[in-house]
């Protein structure tokens, strides 16, 4: 039932699972105090996530936990080589915080809190590194925080810049949508750089070359206030605060029926 209630959440991003087939392993055994502390995506052969869980935690927690979520975002994109990793980790994260709180197992101000929290910790790591350097040594060199929140920040940038070239047309639920219908069955690797393109050529849209050429390289992380404005949100050092401007905004970005099927419902899974 957990697995269900993850895909079926994943599914509602667009009316349906992104994939026509999965495998799921579950192997139990795993220590600590997480339901699930290791789990990832396997692709050949097929689509497969297997996840290492604790059964002896109360299932409650299986139900508000973020792994399977996460993991199951992955399949929002066909597969990214590994020198591009940031982009897969970072629509995870992304949907991983959004759609928990579409799906009423997050407030909407804990998940805006805990990606702002995010954005702050990758900014902190691996300073003086660019984004292709931290994802190269993100396993060996303790700089996961910043692809993982980096990648996090270019969506959030792309999701906002969507919907504000196109009046709340597009989003990146839209987007995602319409690269599912046309890559989804590819068996290539795909980089970064070429799934922005087909981002921009699926929206008609500009959006995702501009953050690619802008972010990519930079040693920098992206700078967050223009979105933040646009968003209402206003970080503070314990806590954010959230204003009336951006309301409309944050609005449709975390509520439930805002995807890019709102109101179409039995999604399948």
């Amino acid at each position: 039932q957990w697995i269900i209630d993850a895909t079926q959440t994943v599914a509602k991003l667009y009316g349906r699972f992104p994939q026509p087939r999965l495998q799921v392993v579950i192997a139990p055994g795993a220590r600590g105090n997480e339901p699930a502390p290791v789990a990832y995506v396997m692709r050949g052969g097929g689509p497969a996530v297997h996840f290492f869980v604790n059964q002896h935690r109360p299932i409650e927690e299986f139900f508000n936990d973020w792994t399977a979520v996460h993991e199951l975002s992955h399949l929002l994109l066909p597969y990214v080589n590994s020198d591009d990793a940031w982009l897969s980790e970072g629509v995870a994260t992304y949907y991983q915080n959004v759609l928990l709180a579409r799906a009423g197992r997050v407030p909407a101000l804990a998940a805006w809190q805990r990606m702002v929290a995010g954005f702050e910790r990758g900014r902190r790591n691996t300073r003086g590194m660019t984004l292709a350097q931290a994802t190269e040594n993100m396993f060996r060199g303790g700089t996961s925080l910043r692809v993982y929140w980096e990648g996090a920040a270019m969506i959030l940038m792309a999701d906002v810049g969507l919907r504000q070239a196109t009046a709340g047309k597009q989003s990146m639920d839209t987007a995602l949508a319409a690269l599912n219908e046309c890559c989804a069955g590819t068996q290539r690797a795909w980089s970064a750089q070429q799934l922005f393109a087909q981002l921009d050529a699926v929206t008609g849209t500009h959006v995702f070359g501009e953050l690619y050429q802008q972010h990519q390289a930079s040693n920098d992380f992206p700078e967050l206030a223009p979105t933040y404005r646009a968003l209402g949100i206003f970080p503070s050092r314990e806590n954010i605060e959230l204003l009336p401007e951006g309301a409309a905004l944050r609005e449709a970005i975390m509520s439930p029926g805002n995807s890019a099927q709102a109101g179409r419902s039995g999604a399948k899974t």
